[in-house]
């Protein structure tokens, strides 16, 4: 015992726990034993406090309280109210980290009723785990004005912690909202802040809404250069979140150490993650069965979150080709709309092999006589089970852009296209009929070869070749029609793989390489390769190595998270 008296056991304890606070767990084992019978309520309250913040880190080694643990004690004694109220604090930042809802409610309801000063820390902490209450509900209405008039109080009582997690709560509010920027640079915030403050456990929060909101942006690259240093760093309490952004980011899934290791609790975080870990697998196998009985377990499991559940439905109705209720924004990219596919799925269970192509598509179209065409995410191929998918020709430019063309007229139906129209969606530029009609005569003669016995290109309204045959053509108004005799796939090229995200998966399957050995795996030309690469190193993703005249290039995980002692 470090102290038998219980104002000295209240010094030596409030220390060790404002050095948790910043990530100094070393003396919680050694602080005391557990309570003995009939020790003073003091005592007890300060083990549960010991064993919440202990287990904040790691509750596999760590058995946490209970509420009814902690709502036996005498909590109408001021001192011992503040010091649950402490232990309350620790499980409501676990409860979030781990996506658990009604744990979090349970522990929120107990803190309200402690009879602590309602302008003492207490009741800051207590302000924030109610609006980590209102955003895991979905009850986001009105959320921005209290997170922000929390965080102008917090900054006022010097309360780092709370500051942070306000301003967290804010970037996840504006990235439900759509506003990716404001989200980016609150996260940003909040990570400066947790820094400076030497706050760890606020600063794997906020570096993981970082990582989320760039994942959003199409920054998946960034997104699994943080995830990875985190992943090395933070406690297994965050395993689990760590887990769903890497995999829904195409990051591949760590086995010994990381979320599904061995002896990890199973929170309501980790079963998300592993539920999503499973739908991905199936979809990759072709399992029918098991993916459907994954995609249940993933929908129950995501529901602790409306963020978290409306990503697992869009998820799946981008795998499923047997088709699912979406979101809005995920149906509209289904049916061709748009070419960023939401929610920041864009990488979600693709390989992390390179193919060897300038180009990699995330996305088939997939397409059935009579049946309106829509898209899917790659991991969902196999479980088309035995249609045929149509594989670009000899030359990556010439099948990339046959490919497209094919999939943009599959998902106009099987109603005639206008030529300009058609020519625009798979170009990107207007059709001009003296520079575009002999591209567009090979690339129909390419699709035709592409399709076989699969379906038929029809072109209607066009004249041969003359001196008035632009005008006339212009005036019939010529149109491009597709009907299929069977079911197809066939890549969609408007969606791929971010450049930088291609040349990082290189430098993760190839470990250090230079340019030209990038070069020699993705067909790119090199200047692009060097551009990319120069970015990367300055953005901190990748580590320049010079041997003599040879410079490569590797991944570099190394972001501003203080190394914890957990």
């Amino acid at each position: 015992m470090l102290a038998d008296r219980a104002e000295d056991l209240t010094v030596v304890a409030g220390t060790s726990f404002d050095a948790g606070d910043h990530g100094d767990i070393r003396s919680f084992d050694q602080l005391f034993a557990r309570p003995r019978t009939g020790e003073s309520p003091e005592n007890q309250a300060w083990d549960i406090a010991r064993r919440a913040a202990r287990a904040s880190f790691d509750t596999a080694r760590e058995r946490p309280p209970t509420v009814a643990e902690a709502g036996q004690l005498a909590l109408d004694t001021p001192s011992v109210a503040a010091i649950v109220a402490r232990a309350c604090a620790s499980m409501e930042r676990l409860a979030v980290r781990t996506f658990d809802r009604p744990a979090l409610s349970a522990w929120i309801a107990l803190h309200g009723s402690l009879a602590t000063s309602d302008s003492g820390p207490a009741a800051i902490s207590l302000r924030v785990a109610r609006l980590w209450e209102l955003l895991l509900a979905g009850k986001t209405d009105g959320l921005e004005t209290q997170a922000k008039t929390t965080f102008e109080e917090a900054s006022r009582r010097n309360a780092g912690a709370e500051a942070a997690e306000a301003t967290v709560i804010r970037a996840l509010v504006a990235l439900s909202a759509g506003t990716l920027d404001d989200a980016a640079e609150l996260a940003r915030r909040a990570s400066r802040m947790a820094h400076s403050g030497a706050l760890p456990q606020e600063e794997y929060l906020a570096n993981i809404v970082l990582a989320r909101v760039g994942r959003y942006r199409g920054q998946t690259h960034l997104a699994l250069h943080i995830l990875a240093a985190l992943a090395r760093l933070a406690p297994r309490s965050w395993w689990g979140w760590i887990g769903w952004e890497t995999l829904l980011a195409g990051g591949r899934r760590p086995r010994a150490e990381g979320p599904g290791g061995p002896n990890l609790s199973p929170t309501p975080s980790v079963v998300a993650e592993a539920s999503l870990s499973d739908v991905i697998e199936a979809a990759r196998a072709g399992a029918r069965g098991t993916f459907d009985a994954a995609a249940n377990r993933l929908s129950a499991a995501a529901s602790v979150w409306p963020q978290l559940a409306q990503e697992a439905t869009a998820l799946l109705a981008a795998l499923d080709p047997a088709g699912r209720s979406a979101p809005e924004a995920m149906a509209a990219w289904q049916r061709g709309e748009t070419a960023l596919v939401p929610f920041g799925l864009q990488c979600a269970g693709v390989s992390g092999e390179p193919d060897g192509q300038t180009e990699s598509a995330t996305a088939y179209v997939f397409a059935q006589p009579g049946q309106p065409a829509r898209r899917l995410l790659v991991p969902g191929l196999p479980l088309l089970g035995e249609t045929s998918v149509l594989a670009r020709l000899s030359t990556p430019r010439s099948g990339a852009r046959t490919e497209t063309a094919i999939a943009a007229l599959a998902l106009s139906g099987e109603s005639a296209v206008p030529r300009e129209t058609f020519f625009r969606n798979v170009y990107g530029f207007p059709f001009v009929g003296h520079r575009h009609r002999a591209v567009l005569d090979v690339l129909c003669h390419r699709m035709r070869s592409l399709l076989g016995s699969s379906g038929e290109i029809r072109r209607q309204g066009y004249e041969a070749p003359g001196p008035r045959s632009g005008a006339n053509a212009a005036s019939a108004g010529p149109t491009i029609t597709l009907t299929l005799r069977e079911a197809v796939a066939v890549a969609d090229r408007r969606c791929v793989l971010p450049f930088v995200d291609r040349v990082l998966r290189t430098l993760a399957m190839r470990g250090a390489s230079s340019a030209n050995d990038v070069v020699e795996t993705l067909g790119i030309p090199l200047r692009s390769v060097q551009a990319v690469l120069q970015r990367l190193v300055s953005e901190g993703a990748c580590a320049v190595e010079r041997d003599g005249r040879h410079i490569s290039y590797r991944i570099e995980y190394s972001i501003s998270i203080l190394e914890t002692s957990a």
